[in-house]
């Protein structure tokens, strides 16, 4: 039998880009699931329907506007981030009022400064936290 999402488990997680990845110096993300109803809005938000001269209906996802939202939703926590001028950057969220709801999310100050390639990177892993595992699948 398979099993509801755990909206609450958080897993550690450090970039593959980060060059101290296996040190204590690395930066340590602490990501969460994204309920469905939120994630499903992030996605449907982000997809362009456009229409072709032929009438042909054309689907085109935002993939970076999605990454990011995914990023700023999923984020729960970080360790050891660091400003451009080597002072550590602290973890902090805000209230945010977005489809509908009131949810509390990682500051835009913070997200604000990652590499884009580390936001799809997060994204991915966010991302796959929603999704069965073999193991899910088992029970």
């Amino acid at each position: 039998m398979f099993k509801a999402i755990n909206l609450t488990k958080t897993t550690e997680y450090t970039s593959y880009l980060d060059p101290n990845k296996d040190t204590d110096d690395a930066v340590v993300f602490t990501l969460g699931a994204v309920d469905t109803r939120t994630m499903s809005s992030i996605i449907d938000k982000n997809i362009e329907n456009k229409t072709t001269k032929e009438g042909e209906m054309i689907f085109k996802p935002n993939q970076m506007t999605t990454s990011y939202l995914l990023v700023r939703f999923g984020l729960k926590g970080l360790k050891n981030w660091k400003n451009y001028d080597d002072s550590v950057i602290e973890f902090k969220t805000e209230t945010v009022n977005m489809f509908g709801r009131t949810y509390k999310l990682v500051s835009e100050d913070i997200i604000s400064a990652f590499p884009s390639e580390l936001i799809t990177e997060l994204a991915g892993e966010i991302y796959n936290l929603n999704n069965l595992t073999d193991e899910d699948l088992k029970n």
